[in-house]
């Protein structure tokens, strides 16, 4: 069964209640990481994600209030709890109850949603998936916050064209991410990350460690539509979809058409990475 905690006590899912005067409800704010567990529980890459999440929050004008290892036992709690082999968990934080303010706000609210890991079909990794390219831009890119308004019409363009993604363009035409996931692209064996209006991605700078690992070449770029649609591979990524291939973008074919070689590669060593960090991070921690 799924659960949450709410300002530290446990509820299962469907009890689970925030005021309507949050807000986060009321006006929007708020900021967010997923994070999946892995070896029976063991979240990976917390701190980054815990890192994240305060700056975004520090940005947000509310104050860090909660330290990585009372992080880690909330987990520990709901792991328990579920009695799920592995958990997808949104970590939240908004400004917390206002009655008499537009946005001033006293003791912020944190809530940590714990649900059944469900990992995408093997079939996207060995066949590949379609995304689509929409204008627009991510408010405030370099956050992870829960405002995804913007990438509303791009998600349902996605769902409408059968598509697993969709890519924002910015008003420069400039390739900068996806609505749930950063973007790559290899060309000629250097792989080229977005250069700017992005999310600084956990999964992507541990996918920029595994591909300099392999000798391969790494740099910031302003990516078009004709450099993608040029690409040898694409990929997206994200905490639990790790690496996954594009093939298709709109109606382009990305190279053959088929998923590369890298992409299989770089998923392998990705992904085992993840499983050495949790577990060293787990013996570190206790």
């Amino acid at each position: 069964m799924d659960h949450v905690i709410i300002n530290g006590e446990l509820f299962p899912a469907d009890d689970a209640k925030v005021s309507v005067f949050d807000i986060g409800f009321m006006r929007g704010v708020g900021a967010f990481e997923t994070v999946r567990t892995l070896c029976g529980g063991l979240p990976h890459a917390l701190h980054d994600h815990c890192e994240r999440l305060w700056r975004t929050t520090k940005e947000l004008s509310i104050p860090p209030f909660k330290p990585e290892i009372t992080v880690r036992a909330d987990i520990q709690r709901l792991y328990d709890a579920c009695a799920y082999d592995e958990l997808r968990l949104n970590l939240m934080v908004t400004p917390g109850i206002n009655t008499h303010d537009v946005f001033e706000s006293g003791d912020p609210t944190w809530v940590v949603i714990a649900k059944e890991l469900k990992l995408p079909p093997e079939s996207y990794y060995n066949d590949g998936i379609k995304v689509v390219t929409f204008e627009g831009s991510r408010y405030l890119p370099h956050l992870k916050t829960t405002n995804y308004l913007s990438g509303r019409k791009g998600w349902f363009k996605a769902k409408a064209a059968g598509a697993q993604e969709a890519i924002y363009v910015n008003d420069q035409g400039f390739i900068t991410e996806g609505v749930t996931s950063n973007i790559l692209i290899c060309k000629d064996g250097v792989v080229h990350e977005v250069a700017d209006d992005r999310l600084p991605g956990i999964t992507m700078a541990g996918v920029e460690q595994v591909a300099k690992n392999m000798g391969l070449d790494w740099q910031r770029s302003n990516i078009t539509r004709e450099l993608l649609n040029a690409a040898d591979e694409c990929w997206i990524t994200s905490s639990v979809r790790t690496v996954m291939p594009v093939v298709k973008v709109d109606d382009q074919i990305i190279g053959n058409g088929k998923v590369g070689p890298l992409a299989k590669s770089i998923r392998q060593a990705y992904e085992a990475l993840c499983i050495q960090e949790a577990q060293a991070d787990a013996a570190a921690a206790q």
